[in-house]
């Protein structure tokens, strides 16, 4: 298995323990960490569109969305 499948297998398991988290807090009323969850999962999944689109086109445009995941996610994690 290539590192590169790795880390895509990686990525997605990672999005989806972020979203059973993300769903988990809404339903519990947990408002605190919603918006963080909300923000790792988006990054994560645009890291995710990244890998899978590496050789089309539309890669800068998801290279550009994982950067502002990134930034927003550094944001909430500071503030």
């Amino acid at each position: 298995m290539k590192v590169k499948n790795k880390v895509q297998v990686l990525l997605l398991a990672m999005t989806v323990l972020a979203t059973i988290f993300l769903i988990w807090a809404g339903l519990s009323g947990n408002n605190d960490i919603f918006p963080l969850l909300l923000t790792l999962v988006v990054t994560l999944s645009m890291g995710n569109l990244m890998l899978q689109h590496r050789n089309n086109r539309g890669f800068h445009l998801y290279r550009i969305a994982f950067g502002f995941g990134l930034f927003s996610l550094l944001l909430s994690v500071t503030l």
